[in-house]
């Protein structure tokens, strides 16, 4: 097997939460005498967000741009959903609206993202807003974007 393929089933474990010593496997991964690639980075980003570590995740984010790597869509949608979870609604806001500067594109994922994190707020005008920008930006909503607001709205 060889270094990259095990960096990334790391990552992967990692970010499905396998591994019960959090900041350990993190420290391993990170102090790794290779260099990582953006997909395990983004694996490791997921984690720290999905395991409420923001602050660690904004840290890594960093690392990931001092490393040389250009973060791609999957990367700013982790950060985004983290700091929603984290009710950081105005960092995921900022974050979303500089995407178009860094070259990106929100994709139906990133919206559903932002939709969920305005819903869980309980700012549901703002998520309507945000759908309706949505189509007039020529990204089509998906099932789950209206089932978000749906849900948020119940």
């Amino acid at each position: 097997m060889t270094m990259m393929a095990r960096s990334a089933d790391a990552a992967v474990v990692f970010r499905n939460g396998v591994c019960d010593r959090l900041h350990k496997g993190l420290h391993v991964l990170l102090n790794l005498t290779q260099i990582l690639d953006l997909f395990t980075y983004a694996g490791l980003l997921d984690g720290l967000c999905n395991n409420q570590r923001l602050n660690e995740a904004l840290a890594l984010f960093e690392k990931i741009e001092k490393a040389g790597l250009v973060p791609d869509i999957v990367v700013y949608n982790n950060l985004i959903e983290g700091m929603c979870k984290a009710g950081k609604l105005n960092d995921a806001r900022k974050l979303c609206s500089s995407l178009s500067a860094k070259g990106f594109k929100p994709t139906v994922n990133t919206y559903s993202i932002m939709i969920a994190g305005l819903c869980k707020g309980r700012l549901l005008d703002e998520a309507n807003e945000l759908l309706m920008k949505m189509e007039e930006e020529g990204c089509s909503p998906d099932f789950y974007s209206y089932n978000i607001l749906v849900q948020g709205i119940l």
